[in-house]
């Protein structure tokens, strides 16, 4: 147990702990590894696990972030699973996550970052998965849920939806699939 604060810029490892709270970048990157006549092998299972998880600034991973809650006000990289019961991210600059899953997932977007920088604030993933998903100024192949919201600036492959779907004038979904009678 840390009883006190750590900076900490980039880590080569998983990272436990009951409560993080960044404020700034965190980088959680695998280090390569070689064995003898073979070339580098990237280690499995990194990843950052907590009950709550609050970042402002950034968040980069190269494997699973997991927590009950998640807050975020910034930027992050993921290249695994992004999990939480419930999920509330405020996108400011580019950011990407692989996968997304939880109950309640809400994706906006910090538009004064796009003034100030002309970064586009948005969230790209391959698929988003919850129970009740808002989503603004996000670019995915499949969202699948039970009650979603497709807000402004979003591009979406397939929306699998049980009970409601919206879909913002200003967004575009290619297809979309009632999976209430599934």
């Amino acid at each position: 147990m840390i009883d006190s604060n750590v900076r900490v810029h980039r880590s080569y490892g998983s990272l436990e702990s009951t409560d993080i709270k960044i404020t700034g970048t965190l980088t959680l990157t695998e280090r390569e590894t070689s064995n003898e006549g073979e070339g580098g092998i990237q280690a499995s299972g990194l990843h950052a696990k907590a009950e709550h998880i609050k970042v402002v600034g950034e968040l980069h991973l190269s494997g699973d972030c997991q927590a009950e809650n998640i807050k975020l006000n910034g930027r992050l990289t993921i290249a695994g699973m992004l999990s939480a019961e419930h999920m509330t991210l405020k996108i400011m600059g580019p950011s990407e996550v692989k996968e997304m899953g939880g109950s309640i997932i809400s994706v906006k977007s910090g538009r004064l970052n796009d003034l100030f920088t002309g970064n586009k604030s948005i969230l790209k993933a391959q698929i988003i998965e919850g129970d009740d998903i808002e989503l603004e100024n996000t670019e995915a192949e499949i969202v699948r849920g039970d009650k979603i919201k497709i807000g402004p600036g979003c591009r979406i492959g397939t929306v699998e939806y049980r009970s409601s779907l919206q879909i913002h004038p200003q967004s575009e979904v290619l297809l979309q699939s009632n999976r209430s009678l599934d």
